[in-house]
């Protein structure tokens, strides 16, 4: 008695179920993939959250670095520029660390993508893989972009330190620096020797003040190059990377441009041969009435029944 009713419990409980899978025309089969698929896709969204988060931070990194520099142009003593110099390293290691993380990332998304090509419905050029290449392709431009912003950002810096030795020179020594002058302080830092004048005319405090600084630039430079080298790879690898994409992204959307075309030209063929063949079951019915009309006519005229009749 108690298996009864255990089975009639067990009935009972799974009716709603299979009433629910009849009522929506799906197999327990079809539901299962269905439920597959929304899993994976719910996973690929859930690792798209997280890339966004990492290029976040690399943007706020970006515009933190753009206002130290910007900090660094009227800053007039060595100890305050060591202090934003220390600052800046800072943002710039973190920065280097989150687009490695982010490239990894997108490395990952795009070995799954390739991966989940082989489940049914989600071949090369469905609407399926289309989504997940155009926004994995979407966050590599993106990083790519805020890599070239830095990029920027270091030739600025360049640019500008050159610019702050030129004037604190002509400031000193009353004379415009050559090129070559300007040059040799840039690659080495060492610019007492060339305030020789300056020390002996106004005083060695103040021209060493002005020394310390344009070392203390020098040594922020250098490490700032030393953290953009990095990004700069970076930077190039996600441009070859989103090249790559862009050209393969292109002849699919070609492909699949060519396979609309060849299914339109397929239906309007398709199209064509129903009303031929509509035409032709027409036409033949016709003759067969005609046909059927003659050998009718052949007959009374053979047979003669009127003939037999009056006889």
């Amino acid at each position: 008695m108690n298996d009864l009713l255990g089975a009639v419990k067990v009935e009972t409980v799974q009716q709603p179920a299979d009433i629910e899978l009849a009522a929506t025309g799906h197999t327990e089969k079809q539901v299962a993939s269905a439920d597959r698929d929304d899993t994976a896709m719910n996973q690929f969204y859930s690792q798209v959250a997280d890339v966004k988060r990492l290029l976040s931070a690399v943007q706020k990194n970006l515009k933190r670095l753009q206002k130290q520099h910007e900090e660094s142009k009227v800053v007039a003593r060595a100890d305050q520029m060591k202090e934003i110099q220390s600052s800046m390293e800072e943002e710039i290691t973190e920065t280097a660390q989150l687009a490695k993380q982010s490239k990894d990332a997108l490395d990952v998304l795009d070995s799954e993508n390739t991966a989940n090509r082989v489940k049914k419905g989600c071949g090369e050029g469905t609407s399926h893989d289309r989504t997940r290449q155009a926004i994995t392709n979407s966050l590599k431009k993106k990083l790519r972009d805020l890599l070239g912003e830095f990029n920027v950002l270091r030739t600025q810096i360049q640019e500008e330190y050159r610019d702050v030795v030129s004037r604190h020179y002509s400031a000193i020594n009353g004379t415009k620096a050559d090129e070559e002058t300007l040059d040799q302080i840039i690659e080495t830092g060492e610019s007492e020797q060339l305030f020789t004048k300056a020390i002996q005319d106004i005083g060695r405090g103040r021209v060493l003040d002005t020394v310390a600084e344009i070392q203390e630039r020098h040594t922020a430079i250098l490490s700032i190059e030393r953290g953009m080298v990095e990004l700069h790879q970076i930077f190039l690898d996600m441009s070859v990377l989103v090249d790559a994409q862009g050209e393969m992204l292109d002849n699919i959307e070609s492909q699949v441009g060519k396979a609309v075309e060849y299914v339109g030209a397929g239906n309007v063929a398709l199209t064509d041969a129903k009303a031929l063949q509509k035409s032709t079951r027409k036409w033949m019915c016709c003759a067969v009435i005609i046909l059927l009309s003659l050998i009718c006519i052949i007959v009374v005229a053979v047979i003669k029944p009127w003939e037999t009749g009056d006889a």
